[in-house]
C-alpha cells in the first residue's frame, strides 16, 4: 500500500462512506464516526494483506544489505577480528585441558572454588562469544554492554581464587536469594501472565532454606542482600559491586563500566550516546555501524584472559604458563589492532568533516543499513 498522503486518502474515503450511509434520522447522529471505523478497520486489514505480500522481496533486500555491510565490516576490522577469535580459542581450550587435567582430584578433595571458577570460567567464553557475535555485526553499544557482565564475573573469579572454598560455598549458596525473587515475581504476576501454578511446597522449600542459612551460626541476616554472598569480605551491608571491584583492583575498569551501562539501563544517556556515532548526531543508528568497535573488543579480550588465567594458574605448571604467556601475547596483539582501526576510522571522519562546507553539517548515516557513508 502507497503511504504517501495516507491521512488525506482515508479521510476522503470516510467521508464518501458517510455520505452513502447517513440519513437524516436523529439515530444516524453517529453516522460520521462508524464510517471512519469502518473505513480504517478495512484499510488495516489491505495494509497487512499488502505487508504481508511484500515481506519475501522486503527481506530479500534488507538481508542482502546486511550481508553486504557485514562483508564491508569484516574487511574493515579483519585483523582485530580474527585475533579475538584466536584469543576466544586458545581461552576455550585451556580451560578445557585443566578442567579435565585436574577434575577428578577437585572432586576428591572437595574443591568447591575449583568448581565455581570452572562454571565462571565458561559463562566468561559464552559471554566472550556473545560480544564477538555483536562485533560481527558492528553492534558496538549491545556488545559493550555484554561485556559489563563479562567484567563482573572476571571480579568474581578473583575474588573466588583468593578467598577459597569458604567464599566459594557462600556464592553457590546464595542461588536460593535469586531462586526466591524469581518464585515471588512469578507468583505476584502469574494469573495475569496466564502462567501454570507453582509445584506445592517448593517456595516454602526455598524458604526454609534461606531461614537455615541467615542464622548467625551459618551466614546471618545480611546474606539475604543483593551481593550478601560477599558480605563477610566487604564488611559492609549490601555490598555493591564497585565494592568488590576495589577487593581485587578493578576498580580502574569504572569508567568502562559506566560508559557500558548506557546500554543497560533507561537514562537519558542512553537515548543521546551511541558507542556507534562518534561524533554527536541527533539521529540514533538504528543498526550496525563500523564505529566504536575497538573499545568493547578490547575490553572482553581482556577480561576473558583475566577469568582463564585466574582458573588455570589456580594449579600452575609449566603448560599454564606458557598457555597464560601465548594468549596474553594475543590479546595484545588484538588489542593493538582494535585500536589502529578505530585511528584509521577517525581520522577519516575529522578529514571528511574539515571538507565539508557546512561545518555544522553531521555525516550522513546510510539509512539502508545503519553504517555511516564516511566509513563504509
Amino acid at each position: 500500500m502507497d503511504t504517501e498522503h495516507l491521512d488525506e486518502r482515508l479521510a476522503e474515503k470516510a467521508l464518501l462512506r458517510y455520505l452513502e450511509t447517513a440519513t437524516t434520522d436523529a439515530e444516524d447522529e453517529d453516522a460520521l464516526a462508524r464510517a471512519i471505523q469502518e473505513t480504517l478497520a478495512s484499510a488495516a486489514e489491505t495494509f497487512h494483506a499488502d505487508l504481508m505480500a511484500r515481506a519475501p522481496q522486503m527481506l530479500a533486500e534488507r538481508r542482502a544489505e546486511r550481508i553486504g555491510f557485514q562483508a564491508r565490516l569484516y574487511a574493515r576490522w579483519r585483523e582485530a577480528f580474527d585475533l579475538y577469535e584466536v584469543a576466544w580459542d586458545v581461552a576455550q581450550e585451556a580451560g578445557a585441558r585443566f578442567v579435565a587435567k585436574h577434575q577428578a582430584q577437585a572432586a576428591q578433595e572437595h574443591d568447591v572454588a575449583f568448581g565455581v571458577l570452572t562454571r565462571l570460567h565458561g559463562r566468561a567464553c559464552h559471554i566472550a562469544s556473545e560480544v564477538y557475535s555483536l562485533l560481527r555485526a558492528g553492534q558496538a553499544t549491545a556488545a559493550m554492554a555484554r561485556w559489563r557482565s563479562l567484567h563482573e564475573v572476571s571480579v568474581v573469579c578473583y575474588l573466588i581464587r583468593e578467598h577459597g572454598n569458604r567464599l566459594a560455598q557462600r556464592y553457590l549458596d546464595h542461588e536460593v536469594v535469586e531462586s526466591l525473587k524469581a518464585l515471588n515475581d512469578y507468583e505476584s504476576y502469574r494469573e495475569r501472565l496466564g502462567a501454570e501454578p507453582l509445584e506445592p511446597g517448593l517456595k516454602q522449600r526455598l524458604q526454609d532454606r534461606l531461614t537455615a542459612l541467615s542464622k548467625l551460626a551459618m551466614y546471618g541476616p545480611n546474606f539475604e542482600d543483593d551481593y550478601g554472598w560477599a558480605y563477610e569480605i566487604v564488611g559492609t551491608k549490601k555490598p555493591k559491586i564497585w565494592q568488590l571491584e576495589k577487593l581485587v583492583h578493578l576498580d580502574h575498569m569504572r569508567p568502562y563500566y559506566r560508559l557500558a551501562s548506557h546500554g543497560v539501563h533507561l537514562n537519558p544517556k542512553g537515548i543521546t550516546f551511541q558507542l556507534e556515532k562518534p561524533y554527536p548526531e541527533n539521529r540514533m543508528v538504528m543498526e550496525g555501524s563500523n564505529a566504536g568497535l575497538a573499545d568493547p573488543g578490547q575490553r572482553a579480550l581482556i577480561s576473558l584472559s583475566q577469568c582463564t588465567i585466574t582458573l588455570i594458574a589456580s594449579k600452575p605448571d609449566v603448560e599454564v604458563l606458557t598457555t597464560a604467556t601465548a594468549l596474553l601475547r594475543i590479546v595484545d596483539d588484538a588489542c593493538a589492532a582494535f585500536i589502529k582501526v578505530h585511528r584509521q576510522l577517525d581520522a577519516e571522519e575529522r578529514e571528511k568533516r574539515q571538507s565539508h562546507t557546512d561545518r555544522d553539517t553531521p555525516s550522513e548515516v546510510d539509512e539502508q543499513n545503519g553504517e555511516s557513508t564516511s566509513r563504509d
